[in-house]
């Protein structure tokens, strides 16, 4: 025999109401920017110091993004050309991968290079 009180309690584990996709997108965005306040002291700025301190960080995410995207590509064939060199014995160059720079050759190249030899 279930008593009163058991068959209430299982109640409070029901899936609560489902919110619409943006909604939850909204409120996930919101509690993340708390989190960023709470971890580095922003909720107890004034704000215009708040202004200040998050166009800190996004001038620096800005530039590191920018550096990603100007210096990775060059650096990930750097690195390919010598996991190229570990695994063949061979340079990229040597290969067609890099010109004589060290800079990456276009793939319409390499395929070109591979069709006439």
């Amino acid at each position: 025999m279930l008593l009163d009180h058991e068959h209430k309690c299982t109640s409070y584990f029901a899936p609560p109401a489902a919110q619409p996709v943006p909604a939850r997108v909204v409120d996930r965005v919101r509690l993340e920017y708390y989190r960023y306040e709470v971890t580095f002291g922003l909720y107890v700025m004034t704000p215009s110091e708040k202004c200040v301190a998050n166009s800190c960080v996004l001038v620096f995410l800005g530039l590191l993004l920018w550096a990603l995207l100007l210096y990775f590509p060059s650096l990930l064939y750097s690195k390919a050309s010598r996991f190229v060199w570990l695994l063949t014995g061979q340079s990229g160059q040597e290969l067609g991968l890099l010109d004589k720079y060290g800079n990456p050759v276009p793939p319409a190249v390499i395929a070109e290079n591979v069709m006439n030899s």
